[in-house]
């Protein structure tokens, strides 16, 4: 996203998933959608935030939901396989 990469945002992944929602018809069980996953400081999430919803939208059903949830704890190890890639989550 030329957008994103405007405002310094070089770093993000783009996940295809699968979900039950409002999208769900009869002879499918499920939605498939893009799902884009981006960390940032805490002074940038506004402007981020501002930049998906201007540009990255197709009319489609599902499009708009973002959530900001805390990153309590991050490493990396780029020693790593590309392929591998742990997140952990938790409730507070």
């Amino acid at each position: 996203m030329k957008e994103l990469d405007d405002i310094g945002i070089r770093n993000l992944t783009i996940s295809k998933i699968e979900g039950v929602g409002g999208q769900v018809t009869l002879h499918k069980s499920y939605a498939v959608h893009d799902m884009i996953q981006i960390i940032v400081p805490d002074k940038k999430v506004n402007q981020v935030t501002d930049v998906i919803l201007q540009h990255a939208h197709s009319g489609l059903a599902g499009d708009g939901i973002i959530t900001v949830s805390p990153i309590d704890y991050m490493c990396s190890d780029l020693s790593l396989p590309i392929e591998i890639c742990i997140m952990i989550s938790h409730l507070q």
